[in-house]
């Protein structure tokens, strides 16, 4: 009596482990990425989206920084990134030489995807800025500006057209906060 019941037992675990593996490829995409006659519509995969990368700077619960880039991806072009930056010139010394410093945000956004209302991107983010000064233009002082520099590196999975924060920390003993939303939003073409 222990076989058969034995037998059945197989049977229920083996069943959906051998659909599972015998199901071709083309059954995985779903009914809104092919048409009546059950191809492939790539006008899904050309849908672009702007993305809007927001990163909030706070001090003791005091706003002092905000910066916001765009960016366009799709399914197909899904690599876009962002440089922008400069160089801060310091005074090194006696003789008008002058030490560089480089300045600025880079974001690389990798491997977009969208599916139906929401979308996945990597987003990496590095920021490298000066903290003892409210311009970033030159500095004037004799001391060496400190240039703090971060970087971010998240895997968020967004609902189109909602802004979410994607990262936020706080750091404890400066009270400095820095906050990453980010936005997607189907963009219409006419």
């Amino acid at each position: 009596m222990s076989a058969p019941r034995l037998y059945l037992a197989t049977l229920l675990l083996i069943a959906p482990l051998s659909l599972a593996l015998s199901t071709p490829a083309a059954h995985a995409l779903s009914p809104q990425d092919t048409n009546d006659t059950g191809s492939h519509d790539s006008s899904a995969a050309h849908e672009e989206f702007q993305i809007t990368i927001t990163i909030k700077f706070s001090d003791h619960g005091k706003a002092t920084g905000e910066e916001s880039y765009m960016m366009t991806a799709s399914n197909i072009a899904n690599n876009p990134s962002v440089r922008d930056g400069g160089r801060i010139p310091m005074s090194s010394g006696s003789g008008g030489q002058f030490q560089y410093y480089d300045i600025g945000t880079n974001i690389d956004i990798t491997n977009f995807k969208n599916s139906g209302s929401l979308t996945s991107m990597g987003v990496k983010i590095e920021t490298n800025g000066p903290v003892n000064t409210s311009s970033t233009d030159s500095f004037d002082s004799k001391e060496p500006p400190v240039i703090r520099s971060a970087r971010y590196s998240v895997n968020p999975i967004v609902i189109v057209g909602k802004s979410e924060t994607i990262y936020s920390s706080t750091n404890s003993a400066s009270g400095r906060k820095v906050e990453i939303l980010l936005l997607t939003q189907k963009i219409e073409r006419k």
